[in-house]
């Protein structure tokens, strides 16, 4: 089984997202990882998945802010309908014989490593991107305002987030 790479996303705001190599058909791993058994959510822009705890509102367990935002911002069908709870993990898109492989390095470059960000809209019909003055130095905090973005703006098909250069 081939190793991938995941950013895991702790429920708890205090714990640092991590990345960690599982393997690509680890069905223990990716439980643990989330603390028992697993959905997946559809993420795109780029094409990824992420992993949580299919349980875990029955359980109790807490609201994973990072990963609720995440998911709003890379699909909008996930928008306004639902949260995460819980510790939950992101993965790339599966290959054409249906594993699952390392997630894209620009959720990488977002969560992991850039300082500086800034979020654009996307006007429903149009396929320019217009950037939101101003720049965040916190990820999770400009992922928070595109969401927010949206909410306000029902004009808006789309969001992203995006790093300064």
């Amino acid at each position: 089984m081939a190793e991938i790479t995941a950013i895991v996303i702790p429920a708890a705001i205090e714990q640092p997202l991590r990345q960690e190599r599982i393997g690509s058909a680890d069905l223990p791993a990716y439980q643990a990882l989330v603390g028992g058994s697993i959905q997946a959510i559809g993420l795109f822009r780029p094409e990824a998945s992420m992993y949580i705890n299919e349980e875990g509102k029955l359980l109790g367990l807490p609201v994973n802010h990072r990963a609720t935002a995440l998911a709003a911002v890379h699909n909008s069908d996930f928008r306004d309908q639902d949260f995460v709870v819980g510790d939950a993990f992101m993965i790339g898109p599966l290959d054409s014989k249906g594993r699952d492989r390392t997630v894209p390095a620009q959720y990488v470059r977002l969560w992991l490593e850039a300082a500086s960000f800034r979020v654009q809209k996307q006007i429903a019909g149009s396929e320019l991107w217009l950037t939101k003055p101003g720049r965040y130095d916190d990820v999770h905090v400009a992922y928070v305002a595109a969401v927010r973005l949206a909410q306000r703006e029902p004009e808006i098909a789309e969001v992203r987030v995006m790093t300064m250069r």
